[in-house]
């Protein structure tokens, strides 16, 4: 078993014919500064990326949740900071899933359930799956909220989900010494400095 997080950005394709230039420079500033810094600090590993999401594999639930949401936190934060038209909003879901693995290549249904289960998280938010909420930490849990049961594409039983929103979690506080799992810079730019 492995954790599969499901990343979405929410009308990417109205973004792309309103502002082509500023979306894509936008997508490309928070996936270098947000996303991939912190990744590697909580040893996630992308399996695929594309212009409006990605899908990455991380070792614990845990790791992939913190990710999650503080990713939600700073992108927000960039957006109100920049004030650069319409913000990026996503949605992420994570999910267990048993993979096959192909070299580089990753299949299985437990991919296909991770990218339904995105689908109905709330746009700024994230959705877990029963199991990762069973197996996140008892502190962990209680950030989540029991949305109740769903029917998504391509699944037949209804599965049940666990929302996190930044409006139902306030920010949590890191102890003293301790970095926040996604830094921000002082000044954000989504223009290249030089």
């Amino acid at each position: 078993m492995t954790v599969i997080l499901s990343l979405d950005v929410v009308g990417y394709t109205k973004m792309l014919r309103a502002d082509e230039r500023g979306t894509l420079r936008a997508m490309g500033w928070i996936r270098r500064e947000l996303g991939e810094p912190a990744l590697a600090r909580h040893r996630g590993k992308p399996i695929k990326i594309m212009g409006d999401g990605a899908i990455v594999e991380f070792e614990s639930v845990h790791e992939a949740a913190v990710w999650a949401m503080d990713f939600q936190r700073a992108v927000r934060l960039a957006d109100k900071r920049n004030n650069v038209g319409q913000p990026v909003v996503s949605r992420i879901s994570i999910a267990l899933a048993d993979l096959i693995v192909a070299g580089d290549e990753r299949y299985g249904e437990g991919l296909n359930f991770a990218v339904r289960l995105q689908e109905v998280s709330p746009p700024g938010g994230v959705c877990v799956s029963e199991a990762v909420w069973y197996n996140l930490r008892s502190d962990m849990r209680e950030r989540f909220l029991d949305a109740g049961f769903f029917h998504v594409k391509n699944i037949e039983e209804p599965v049940r989900g666990y929302f996190w929103t930044i409006e139902n979690d306030p920010p949590q506080v890191a102890k003293p010494g301790e970095a926040p799992a996604i830094p921000f810079p002082a000044k954000a730019r989504l223009e290249p400095q030089g």
